[in-house]
């Protein structure tokens, strides 16, 4: 790898740290609550595992990962690491606000926006501004709890979907259908990409799970690779590849015998997609919003992105009792849905003029009581000062 000089490589993890903190601040959250539950600061304590991908053409271009200690209204990131290689054993600590309806915001910074879903264990946020000191990108953080992993928790059928972004590599989406065997052998099936290439790849790879749930891949050559299972078993987030190949961020959802119906769809889900192509006539940053969906798939969606613009838009959506979505607005449209109901990851959008994007909804719980409006703040200073 060649490196930069110490100026401008101190100038690149400052504008890293800044979005790495970005994202860590939503950990410090307070009394929020949902119809099943009350929320409260105890419940975001402990450790997270956070994985982020960043897409801009003014900006870095690459994965970040990193593990999150949450004690009290302070969250501490360390063994922080990027697709360029970089490393740094401990960041900045930092707080942020949260509301009752679960949205997490950053009173100095207006781009940061997120979600804590219902089950108190998945965030996803997305942030930065394209052309300045800052990032535009998407995070996922997965609590770290006392549940017990083996390899058996990957028997069965998976569904991933993959976005790369990078600054010399392809950049798009891809969609493989994956079987896993209980020993962690997992054969990969039909895929298809942005750039419309599809296939059957028939290859095998064997993963490796710890038993807090940190996944690898059991092949030396391919160490860039690291993710984790959620507490349910249900979803693996994960970074993988290096900036001299195709830095990706990647959700698998597992297929379960849990049958979907249309009313599964029904309600307010919240939003979060990050656009990446290496083709110039794409747009390439975050976006997110709120989307209602009736009884009958019709989806009416309302939002903002990284260039600030205000964005509406309808579709009409079908599941299939496997939890397989597509769109009658779309061809390029599919997604997945969690055996619980609650996420949905898609990809969607070709290469050439319809951006294409990774978007991850998260379902929003009518909440019933309310939340608190505390604030903070975080301090940025580069990682290598």
């Amino acid at each position: 790898m060649q490196k930069a000089e110490n100026g401008k490589y101190a100038k690149k993890f400052n504008v890293i740290t800044g979005v790495l903190c970005v994202l860590i601040l939503l950990l410090s959250a307070v009394n929020l609550s949902f119809a099943a539950d009350s929320f409260s600061q105890s419940d975001l304590e402990g450790d997270w595992k956070s994985h982020a991908i960043f897409s801009s053409a003014e900006n870095w271009e690459g994965w970040q990962r990193a593990d999150m200690a949450v004690d009290g209204e302070t969250a501490s990131p360390s063994n922080i690491e990027d697709s360029d290689e970089h490393s740094v054993g401990i960041g900045e600590t930092a707080t942020i606000s949260i509301d009752s309806d679960g949205i997490i915001t950053m009173p100095t910074d207006n781009s940061f926006e997120g979600i804590l879903n219902s089950d108190k264990d998945f965030i996803v946020v997305t942030s930065g501004y394209p052309g300045i000191d800052d990032n535009p990108g998407l995070g996922i953080f997965v609590k770290r709890t006392e549940t017990s992993f083996t390899t058996a928790d990957f028997e069965g059928d998976w569904i991933g979907h993959f976005i790369s972004s990078s600054a010399t590599g392809w950049e798009g989406w891809e969609r493989i259908d994956m079987t896993a065997d209980s020993i962690g052998v997992f054969t990969l099936g039909e895929m298809e990409n942005s750039d419309e290439d599809s296939g059957t790849i028939g290859k095998e790879v064997t993963f490796s799970i710890s038993s807090d749930g940190i996944v690898t891949l059991s092949e030396s050559e391919e160490e860039s690779l690291e993710g984790i299972m959620s507490p349910d078993k249900n979803i693996i987030v994960l970074t993988d590849e290096y900036s001299s190949d195709n830095p990706e961020l990647a959700i698998l959802v597992k297929q379960t015998e849990t049958s979907f119906t249309t009313a599964d769809l029904e309600g307010d889900w919240k939003i979060h997609a990050i656009y990446s192509s290496d083709n110039a006539a794409d747009w390439e940053g975050w976006e997110r919003g709120d989307a209602a969906i009736d009884g009958s798939g019709k989806l009416a969606f309302n939002g903002t992105d990284s260039d600030e613009q205000t964005l509406e838009g309808t579709a009409t959506l079908s599941i299939g009792s496997n939890g397989i979505i597509t769109s009658a607005d779309g061809n390029s449209f599919e997604g997945i849905m969690s055996p619980d109901k609650t996420v949905i990851v898609f990809t969607s959008g070709g290469s050439g003029g319809d951006d294409p994007r990774l978007t991850i909804a998260v379902k929003r719980v009518e909440t019933e009581d309310g939340g608190s409006d505390d604030s903070g703040g975080c301090f940025i200073t580069s990682l290598y000062q």
